[in-house]
Order: structure tokens, then sequence, then C-alpha cells
């Protein structure tokens, strides 16, 4: 009994609840509202359905982060009910798909056989090659950091030995 009267005490000390003891007749009242059945269902439908809005929420991050398909200007548009069709170019996503695009050993290797040759310049690779100038300059910059060719004091490009 004693033990119950000291967390009492101890507790209208920290203002949770409002006790006096007396020795016949002991008064308790609670200063703090209790969470009960009624209290807590007025709420619990609210809090399940912020729960379920936080998980959609979190599970279309983690869609955008692990699609490497979709441009992301499409994807962030399209998350907000807002579409479009053509790619931005800027992304990662979009990098990644003109990167696969433009520098293929196919031309790398045919820029390589014509350097062999002679010493030519960006424009007459160009018109020898026939590919697009964004895919043969890519091409160029990749084996021009491969020390692969090497430009000349005339501006031409040639294979490095």
């Amino acid at each position: 009994m004693q033990i119950t009267c000291k967390l009492l005490k101890n507790l209208n000390d920290l203002g949770i609840v409002n006790y006096t003891f007396e020795n016949s007749n002991s008064k308790l009242s609670f200063l703090v509202i209790r969470e009960d059945e009624y209290t807590i269902n007025s709420i619990s439908k609210n809090v399940e359905t912020q729960h379920q809005l936080k998980y959609e929420k979190l599970m279309a991050t983690i869609s955008f982060i692990r699609n490497k398909t979709t441009c992301r200007n499409i994807q962030l548009l399209s998350y907000f009910n807002e579409y479009i069709t053509e790619n931005c170019e800027k992304c990662d996503v979009c990098k990644s798909k003109n990167k696969s695009s433009e520098s293929t050993p196919q031309i790398l290797n045919q820029i390589l056989m014509l350097l062999a040759e002679q010493h030519l310049s960006s424009q007459e690779l160009s018109v020898l090659l026939k590919y697009n100038e964004k895919q043969l300059l890519n091409s160029i910059k990749i084996l021009l950091e491969k020390n692969k060719i090497a430009i000349t004091s005339q501006n031409k490009f040639k294979l490095r030995l």
C-alpha cells in the first residue's frame, strides 16, 4: 500500500494526476486525458489513411529510383498527372541511352582504320563515315580519352603509336 501511495504522490508531483491522501477515502482524478477506446476509434481511420498515403509515396519514390528506362522528366510529370511524350535528353536515363547509341565499337573501329591510312580532321571523318556529328564527335572524344589517337599541329587526328 505504501508503494502505491508513493507512486501516486510522484504522479501528483509530475502533474499527471491530482492525488489527495486521506486515511479512509483517497481520491484520484487524472489531469491528462486518457486514450481509451472512444478517443482512439475516432481518429484510427485517419491514422490508417495517413499510413497508406505515406506507404504509396514511398513506393512511388522507390519506383522512380529503380526505373532506368523512362525519362526522369516524364516520370515526375506523370506523378503529378501531367503527361508529355518527349524525352528531356538531360537526365541520367536519357544520357545513358544516348551513350550506348552514340559510340558503338563499329564507329570507333572505322575511325581507327581511316586514321591508320592518313591524318584526318573531324570534318573529313564526318564526310567519309556518314554518321551524324554528335555520334562522331563522341567517338573521337572516347578515342582521345583512351589515348588511341592524338591531334596534330594542323588540327587533324592521327593514330597514337
